[in-house]
């Protein structure tokens, strides 16, 4: 039996499928870049190994020393660009954060290779709105929004009434309304579905309160901005299909004003 299959030699970092002064080069690119435009779009592995540059270099800009300095004018390029914005707006802005200093969100398959895309970011914990995470929270409420057609960011339930509800699932309230039969399995997990995803919601929304520092106003103002443009997206789909049904049915007459494109 061969046991240097076995082994775990070299398994440190991912190779990338490129030779090590290519993958280098790569990485250094990929950071100045990040550091420069502070979100950019790759494949997924290689978003985590530049995660892994980008928190040093980040850690390295807080120091702040002149041989810290010199570490970084050795790896980024673009140095005018990007030793600055390390040594100045980045330091201030991650002075009370230890670590965590980006976040990758999953965006998909690449055309062609089919491979996983990832978006990865540098967070702003003072300007949460600026934040890809924070758009794409909003666009979620909003959808949920349209879905239940009620206003959907003013939270109804507290922290403890979150940790109240989830403990005590399957209890009955003396003030509920008591079915007028008993309901069956399936009923019973559409209504647990339910609970669990009002207090998934309610646990996100408090915490992106609390860390964002908006208040639910602000927020369910955004929410509601959203949920307006896409009820007006939904609403041109609906309008679409209409066109294309009425050329369908009546294909030599002129369709009416009000469906006029």
């Amino acid at each position: 039996m061969d046991y240097r299959q076995k082994m775990y030699h070299g398994k440190h970092m991912r190779r990338l499928n490129r030779t090590s002064s290519h993958r280098r080069a790569l990485l250094r690119n990929l950071t100045s870049a990040l550091i420069k435009h502070e979100r950019i779009e790759t494949t997924l592995p290689k978003a985590k190994e530049l995660r892994r540059m980008v928190d040093k270099m980040i850690t390295l800009g807080k120091r702040g020393d002149h041989h810290a300095r010199n570490q970084v004018l050795a790896y980024v390029f673009e140095p005018r660009i990007t030793v600055p914005k390390l040594f100045g707006p980045l330091a201030e802005r991650y002075a009370q954060r230890p670590g965590g200093f980006t976040r990758i969100i999953r965006s998909g398959f690449r055309k062609g290779d089919n491979a996983p895309k990832a978006i990865i970011e540098l967070v702003n914990p003072q300007e949460p709105s600026k934040e890809l995470g924070s758009s794409l929270l909003i666009r979620d409420l909003a959808y949920q929004q349209v879905k239940a057609g009620e206003k959907i960011v003013e939270p109804t339930i507290k922290a403890e009434e979150v940790a109240q509800s989830a403990e005590g699932s399957n209890n009955n309230n003396s003030d509920t309304k008591q079915p007028s039969r008993p309901l069956d399995k399936r009923e019973w997990k559409k209504l647990l579905d339910q609970k669990d995803a009002r207090n998934k919601r309610a646990r996100i929304l408090n915490k992106y309160l609390s860390q964002s520092g908006f208040t639910a106003e602000q927020v369910q103002s955004l929410v509601d901005t959203d949920a307006q443009h896409l009820e007006a997206i939904l609403q041109r789909r609906k309008d679409l299909k209409l066109i294309r049904y009425m050329k369908k049915i009546w294909p030599d007459k002129p369709l009416p004003d009000f469906v006029q494109r």
